[in-house]
């Protein structure tokens, strides 16, 4: 029997580690760009290190254009406002600095200036990008969405209903990407939190997922490894530098790993939340993996198992389902351990608006079933298993009925 061809599609260049921030400049003019389109968001560009790369810029001669107008979970308006600024200004590359949004928005930027048309244009299926978008350095500042190193982009569609789509093509792929753990030094608690967690989502998703390889494998069970030693330490005391330095080197190895072996169900239904509640990705993604980890165990025990001893649990005696079982109970106790909301109702009114299980549910359900990431899920999934697993972690009423069902088994 032969083994299929796999896919394994890394980032050019990585700068990685302290430090590694005062490079970018140097690195973008000695390639020959020197009018990039800077991609961030106002609060990122009221902090110190942002004042720090300017100069860097300005040092080395590099006339940028600054483009703060970034939003959590972009949406094509600014992508749209993005691509004008770029061609009018004449700009020749793109810097992304922040979070997974700004990166991903700059990638979205990249694609219309490359290529024309609409975003939503490229989200209908992968590949779809003919040309390459111009050389993008991206610059994170948070150890979450791996977005440095990954050939994808998260767009919301604002045409009718809010919906996020995905674009995912090689020709989206950084040319550089800036890892420096010193940026994150001071971010907070719950930030942390949750965007450790989506790091967490990325790489038990393309771990269990049908396209992994060796290859992602390692690079998976890696990064879970050190995001359950040192996620904890960096929520606890934000100036921890080497539990900061650890969780950057965990989100970029998610990121690779999840790039070519790509995710599963816990995407397809945390996009449809992002978008309809404004809920952070990151804590949408942490509410829903322990359940769809329960979920897929029964097509992925061994995995399930690898990633328990990964996660420093002690499994043994237990049989196979056992074993696999305390994956998802080390999830929950993280999640628990950083207080993390574990319920939709209120991750939905922490974010200013409501969850309507009842006037919802089916428009959730139908997103997420054509969510791009469902296929590489493990375990098959239909309509009603997605609304189960929503209903399951809908609110605190919820969670508790099945506490105490749990504990009449």
């Amino acid at each position: 029997m032969f083994a299929k061809v796999s896919t394994f599609n890394p980032v050019p260049l990585v700068l990685t580690g302290p430090g590694a921030l005062k490079k970018a400049a140097g690195r973008l003019r000695q390639v020959g760009y020197k009018r990039p389109l800077l991609v961030t968001d106002k609060g990122v560009a009221s902090l110190p290190f942002f004042s720090e790369l300017i100069d860097k810029l300005k040092e080395e001669k590099i006339d940028f254009v600054l483009y703060d107008k970034t939003q959590p979970n972009p949406p094509d308006t600014q992508v749209n406002e993005g691509a004008a600024i770029y061609k009018k200004e004449r700009c020749d590359c793109l810097i992304a600095f922040g979070g997974g949004s700004p990166i991903d928005c700059a990638k979205a930027i990249g694609v219309l200036v490359s290529n024309g048309g609409k975003i939503q244009d490229y989200a209908k299926a992968f590949n779809t990008v003919p040309k390459p978008i111009p050389y993008l350095a991206a610059i994170p500042t948070t150890a979450g969405s791996g977005s440095e190193c990954t050939a994808a982009a998260v767009v919301t569609n604002t045409e009718g209903h809010h919906y996020k789509m995905t674009i995912m093509d090689a020709h989206l792929l950084p040319s550089m990407a800036v890892v420096d753990p010193m940026i994150m030094l001071d971010l907070p608690p719950s930030l942390t939190s949750a965007t450790g967690l989506d790091a967490l989502t990325h790489a038990i998703e393309a771990y269990i997922a049908l396209e992994a390889n060796d290859y992602t494998n390692g690079l998976a069970l890696g990064s879970i490894r050190l995001i359950f030693k040192y996620l904890p330490r960096a929520v606890a005391n934000g100036r921890d530098v080497e539990a900061r330095e650890r969780m950057a080197y965990a989100q970029t190895m998610a990121g690779l790993a999840f790039n070519s072996a790509g995710l599963g169900l816990v995407h397809a239904m945390s996009h449809p939340l992002s978008a309809t509640y404004n809920i952070p990705h990151g804590l949408a993604n942490a509410m829903l993996l322990p359940w769809v980890m329960d979920f897929n165990l029964i097509a992925c025990m061994e995995k399930m198992a690898d990633i328990a001893i990964a996660a420093d649990e002690d499994i043994h005696g237990l049989c196979p389902r056992e074993a696999a079982a305390v994956a998802g109970q080390a999830v929950r106790r993280l999640t628990d351990d950083l207080g993390i909301i574990v319920n939709i109702s209120e991750a939905a009114a922490a974010s200013g608006t409501t969850a309507d299980f009842e006037k919802d549910i089916a428009r959730l359900v139908e997103d997420a079933m054509s969510d791009v990431f469902r296929p590489f899920n493990p375990r098959n999934s239909s309509a009603a298993d997605i609304k189960a697993i929503y209903s399951k972690c809908w609110s605190s009423n919820t969670l508790e009925l099945i506490e105490k069902l749990k504990s009449c088994m």
